[in-house]
């Protein structure tokens, strides 16, 4: 049981990495300027 939280927690961050990745695109370039 214990381990299910970090699981939800795992998937949860690789949904936000996944769906990040292409607001990183947008706004990166806009740093490396």
């Amino acid at each position: 049981m214990g381990l299910e939280p970090n699981i939800l927690v795992l998937l949860g961050t690789i949904l936000i990495l996944g769906m990040g990745e292409e607001l990183w695109m947008r706004f990166v370039p806009k740093y490396l300027e």
